[in-house]
C-alpha cells in the first residue's frame, strides 16, 4: 500500500513539474497554424477597416497587424514587414 501510494506521489509530483515548465513563456514557439489564424484576422479586419473607412476599424486593424508582426515575425518575409510597417505610420481617419 505505502509503495502504491508513493509511486503515485511521485508521479503526480512529476505531472507538476512537466506542466509548470511547459507552461513557461520563455521558449514561446508560434506555430504556423496560429499565425495562418492570425494572418485571417488580420485580412478579416483590413476588409472591415476598407468597407466602414472609420477611425475605430482602423486602429483595430492596425492592433492586429501589431500582434501579427510581433507573434509571427519569423514566418514574415522583410518585404513583407516593411509594408505592414508603413501601413502602421499612416494615420487613421478621424
Amino acid at each position: 500500500m505505502k509503495k502504491t501510494l508513493k509511486s503515485a506521489f511521485v508521479v503526480t509530483a512529476c505531472l507538476g513539474v512537466s506542466i509548470v515548465l511547459g507552461c513557461s513563456d520563455k521558449d514561446k514557439d508560434v506555430s504556423p497554424e496560429t499565425c495562418s489564424e492570425s494572418l485571417g484576422k488580420v485580412l478579416d479586419l483590413l476588409t472591415d477597416k476598407v468597407v466602414k473607412e472609420d477611425k475605430k476599424s482602423c486602429e483595430a486593424y492596425k492592433a492586429g497587424v501589431r500582434d501579427y508582426l510581433k507573434n509571427c515575425s519569423a514566418e514574415i518575409s522583410n518585404g513583407t514587414k516593411r509594408d505592414y510597417e508603413r501601413q502602421l505610420d499612416e494615420p487613421c481617419p478621424n
